[in-house]
């Protein structure tokens, strides 16, 4: 089970087969694998944004690899002498899951956030991702928007 204080964050390298196989998995579970066009140039801007305003991290616990997590900071659009926080991505292996291994690992990135002077975090959710809505409401999130969008 997942350690009651803090699960460890590791950096992840871009390149590293077993994430590209992990986000491959997490991007199928969320409703199929995207284009590979698609999945090139999210990996590009990444790389080009990694350690400056996004930051990708294994979550380690007892030395295994359960989970990962990608952060991204920015400066708040109405207060810009505040920085605020956004989960991009969140996931816990299928083998660690339902463990408390989710919440050790929310615990460190927003350690970690914090650690960075964030003042608030904010997440996407899709609508149709019922387990999700309740982690994160567990987490103490609040929803505070519908996000909506259309192609024109």
């Amino acid at each position: 089970m997942g350690d009651a204080l803090m699960m460890q964050l590791v950096p992840i390298d871009l390149a590293d087969p077993e994430f590209l196989a992990c986000l491959a998995t997490y991007w199928y579970e969320l409703g199929g694998r995207p284009s590979q066009e698609w999945s090139q140039r999210y990996l590009a801007r990444a790389r080009e944004l990694e350690g400056t305003a996004r930051y990708t991290f294994w979550g380690v616990d007892g030395g295994r690899r359960v989970g990962f997590a990608i952060l991204r900071t920015e400066s708040d659009w109405l207060f810009p002498e505040h920085t605020v926080g956004y989960v991009a991505e969140f996931t816990i292996l299928r083998a660690f899951r339902r463990k408390g291994h989710g919440r050790t690992l929310w615990q460190s990135c927003a350690s970690h956030l914090r650690s960075m002077g964030c003042v608030r975090v904010e997440i996407d959710v899709l609508p149709t991702n019922g387990g999700a809505m309740l982690f994160w409401r567990k987490q103490g999130f609040a929803l505070s928007c519908h996000h909506m969008l259309r192609s024109i």
